[in-house]
């Protein structure tokens, strides 16, 4: 070959060696993204909540009629049966007016047979008949209501429980409905606590039964009591923006529990959110929009990158909760959807350890 030859062929190989290969462009080069894996409801596991002991059931208890106290048998923190005496008024006044209410019943009830048989033999007129009536009536409730008034000269427990306070002491003068007692029941107690509102949402009678929501009190740590969904305020707490929410445990047996202990309130959101059907959370900066619809990128097991339609059911916390469109397992791009064209293949962006 001659040398010409030569040098020609070595700058037509140097040419080929520059150019570059078709699939090394970088619109062929797998982008660099952070994965998320969509995750099940359930995965949130539980949370805890301070709360408070309160009576379900407490009672301030007065006298319907006034008058001097002359014996109260019990004492605070005394349990007590329904019927038995809490508190009793001197009833001598009113022995007194039930014994002129009744002279005064019976004179009018001989008043008005009197006119009656009068009247039947047509030796009165009808007029004096209806006075005889309306004296009677009269005397009749009065009557009555002497009676009702010495009933009430005794205070009684309306149900079995325990009287928490007494308000009063004894040879004191009361007047009517002046506070006397408080009685509370003792087959149930109530935790209040608050929660946000997108926990609240999921509180219901109907999905927060026993194993849902459980009690553990701050004086002993080592035990757990189940509870159950009461009721619950619809109005929020103006600072925290959360609501309160009150549920019920029975009174556990040899454990002193009070009103006004602290406790904490454990709830499980996993069964919580099971009821909710197969949502899964993404992070907010995977979801998208576009021509009014909302998509994700989901990325196969090539790392090559989907326009995924998906519905959205709502916010949780820093999460979407996703109801429709994904399964729970399923990755999508996190960060950088917006850099992201449809079968465009993906490299997952690994966190340098130390960075």
């Amino acid at each position: 070959m001659k040398p010409t030859g030569l040098i020609l062929a070595c700058i037509l190989l140097l040419s080929a060696c520059d150019k570059p290969q078709a699939n090394s462009s970088p619109e062929h080069l797998p982008r660099p993204a952070k994965i998320a894996i969509a995750r099940t409801m359930d995965e949130q596991k539980t949370r805890i909540f301070p709360g408070v002991t309160e009576a379900t059931r407490k009672t301030d208890l007065a006298f319907r009629v006034g008058g001097q106290v002359v014996a109260i048998p019990v004492l605070a923190g005394q349990a007590i049966k329904q019927g038995d005496l809490i508190a009793r008024l001197d009833d001598a006044p009113y022995r007194a007016t039930l014994a002129d209410r009744k002279a005064r019943y019976d004179l009018a009830q001989v008043n008005y047979t009197r006119q009656k048989t009068l009247f039947e033999k047509k030796q009165v007129a009808k007029s004096r008949l209806d006075e005889a009536v309306s004296s009677f009536e009269a005397a009749q409730a009065a009557l009555t209501l002497a009676q009702d008034d010495l009933t009430h000269t005794r205070l009684t427990a309306p149900y079995d429980g325990l009287i928490s306070r007494i308000d009063i002491d004894a040879f004191q003068n009361v007047q009517a409905q002046q506070p006397v007692a408080q009685i509370q029941g003792m087959a149930t107690i109530d935790v209040i606590f608050n929660v946000p509102e997108n926990l609240f949402v999921l509180l219901k009678k109907e999905n927060a039964g026993i194993g849902n929501v459980q009690i553990r009190l701050d004086s002993m740590p080592d035990k757990i009591f189940d509870a159950r969904y009461r009721e619950h305020e619809t109005t929020p707490d103006v600072t925290t923006r959360s609501y309160k929410v009150n549920v019920s445990m029975p009174r556990p047996e040899g454990i002193t529990l009070l009103p006004g202990m602290s406790a904490s309130v454990i709830v499980d959101l996993s069964s919580l959110y099971r009821d909710q059907g197969h949502s899964v959370l993404v992070p907010m900066e995977s979801v998208f929009d576009e021509g009014g619809k909302t998509f994700v990128w989901h990325l196969d097991e090539s790392n090559i990158a989907t326009k995924a339609p998906v519905v959205v059911e709502g916010l949780e916390g820093t999460s979407i909760r996703i109801r429709d469109g994904l399964a729970p397992g399923d990755r999508v791009i996190a960060v950088g959807a917006a850099q992201i064209h449809e079968g465009q293949r993906v490299r997952p962006l690994v966190r340098e350890r130390g960075i």
